[in-house]
């Protein structure tokens, strides 16, 4: 007996697999909700319930950026290790799962995605927009007075050198 919604349940209730359940089930069901809403549509459609089920057993589905280019990597990639066929791969409960959607939702790169760091330092700017322009102001005007110090330093040479030529 399959138990579930066809399109929203996970390969472990179909009959097909013989994978356990768990609370990894519920995750998958999670993702596959998180899915719908970033591409207003189900992970797994087909003709009649039999294909519906034999594509949720083998997990086979677009990704979301293919059906919504709009989707953000970053949902995108939580929503796909929620959805993983292995169950290993999965979140490994529904409060980290919570937390990747919040870090997203509050400006900072998710562990799904495995943001390189200059990813992170423009969320990071993204997040800080003031305090980014200060510093990089600072940034611009401390290579200015550099430049302009160094070129002062070069010009106090030369002249000390033909200073110490004339009086030799």
């Amino acid at each position: 007996v399959v138990k579930g919604t066809a399109g929203y349940m996970a390969p472990e209730q179909t009959t097909k697999t013989d994978m356990r359940k768990g609370p990894h089930t519920d995750i998958f069901s999670l993702g596959a909700l998180l899915y719908t809403l970033l591409c207003n549509e189900r992970a797994f459609k087909g003709d009649n319930f039999e294909e519906v089920i034999d594509k949720t057993a083998r997990c086979e589905f677009q990704k979301p950026s293919i059906l919504n280019p709009d989707v953000p990597h970053s949902l995108e990639a939580v929503c796909l290790k929620a959805m993983s066929l292995k169950i290993e791969d999965r979140y490994s409960s529904v409060e980290e799962l919570k937390k990747e959607i919040q870090a997203d939702r509050n400006g900072f790169a998710t562990e799904a995605e495995n943001a390189s760091l200059l990813k992170s330092l423009k969320l990071l700017d993204l997040r800080h927009k003031s305090v980014s322009i200060i510093s990089m102001l600072t940034l611009i005007l401390f290579v200015v007075l550099s430049v302009v110090s160094f070129n002062h330093l070069n010009l106090t040479k030369e002249n000390a050198l033909q200073l110490a030529e004339k009086l030799s």
